[in-house]
């Protein structure tokens, strides 16, 4: 085991700025995700995207882990006084810090989409929320493989000497890597974004909406900054101090992954700080449609409204509406529920 470098390590440091670069966006990170779970919890409403954010959580915290480690072998301190004995094992460190960091954005992505899976259920939203998991999964894959396999032999990365192996440039990789990520955070928002636009909310709760789940603009931002400051970093004819941006934009990046992912889920706590009772489900959820053959969902939009599914039917007379279509419910399988004071009108229950 390698002994503990600090005494080795002289000149100017910028590890405090890097501690606290890193620490407070996760503990805003960790905060987040924790509603988000207790918020599950309220419900008894936990489900697949919820295991995938919270192992998202402790990949991001160990990316955090492992940066606060590489601070002892070199990072955040000048190139020139960075013993070259320390040198290898701040490579090592800061490659478990790139895969890591894959990682935890991977299953971010995967936890989102989960997530469209229980709000988009047309067909064709659905076949396309499985081919960007499955693209997802197949570059992450790719690009955790390539930070082990850089160099032929592998451990030619580990070492300054060109004599030891041949290794492929990174930065084109950096730059696919950040490419893809950026473009599917734009498609997932691009994906979500019609449904928000059609759901029968007042104008200003809408748009809260779309901007809680269109926040994955920041982390496209922080994705894209990564990569330029990555240029100074990776060009020995630039770079004075050992990855001091990088490492805090890589974690940075991580870390509002999770808040995108989990500020939609925090309704039911901040009602249950607030004194209010948890609603059933986050607003994005509500008005999804179900509409096989004849069957009509009660009105979502009401915050009485049952789940229950009710048959209508054109009875050929009685109390019809413009379509000459009787509204009269001929089955119902559960009883709507009513507020404290008079009873729901049939007409509040009708589909809109």
């Amino acid at each position: 085991m390698a002994k503990q470098p600090p005494n080795e390590l002289t000149g100017r440091s910028q590890v405090p700025e890097i501690l606290t670069g890193i620490i407070i966006p996760l503990v805003f990170a960790s905060l987040v995700v924790i509603g988000r779970l207790y918020s599950r919890f309220l419900l008894k409403n936990q489900w697949w995207d919820d295991a995938a954010i919270f192992f998202a959580w402790l990949f991001a915290i160990a990316v955090v882990a492992i940066v606060g480690v590489e601070t002892e072998y070199g990072l955040g301190h000048m190139f020139s006084n960075i013993p070259l004995r320390l040198r290898p094992i701040g490579i090592r460190l800061s490659y478990a810090t790139i895969s890591t960091y894959q990682v935890s954005l991977v299953l971010t992505k995967i936890s989102i989409l989960l997530f469209y899976l229980r709000i988009l259920k047309l067909p064709y939203q659905r076949i396309l929320i499985f081919i960007t998991m499955g693209c997802v999964a197949v570059y992450g894959t790719v690009f955790f493989l390539l930070t082990f396999f850089l160099c032929n032999p592998v451990e030619g990365r580990y070492e300054f000497d060109i004599r030891v192996g041949h290794c492929l440039a990174y930065y084109p990789i950096l730059t696919a890597s950040a490419a893809l990520h950026t473009t599917t955070d734009l498609w997932m928002i691009g994906m979500v974004l019609p449904h928000i636009l059609k759901m029968t909310l007042p104008l200003r709760q809408k748009i809260a909406l779309a901007f809680v789940l269109t926040l994955g603009i920041f982390v496209a931002c922080a994705s894209l900054t990564r990569m330029a400051v990555a240029w100074e970093f990776l060009n020995p004819k630039y770079a004075q101090w050992d990855s001091f941006s990088f490492a805090i934009w890589t974690t940075l990046e991580s870390s509002l992954g999770l808040v995108c992912a989990s500020v939609p889920m925090l309704k039911p706590l901040v009602r249950q700080l607030m004194g209010l009772k948890p609603s059933s489900k986050p607003d994005v959820m509500k008005n999804v449609p179900r509409t096989r053959g004849p069957e009509r969902r009660a009105n979502p939009t009401n915050e009485y409204a049952s789940n229950a599914t009710t048959l209508w039917t054109n009875g050929g007379g009685g109390e019809a509406d413009v379509d000459g279509i009787d509204l009269r419910p001929i089955k119902t399988n559960q009883t709507a529920r009513a507020p404290t004071v008079g009873a729901i009108s049939e007409e509040r229950l009708v589909t809109v």
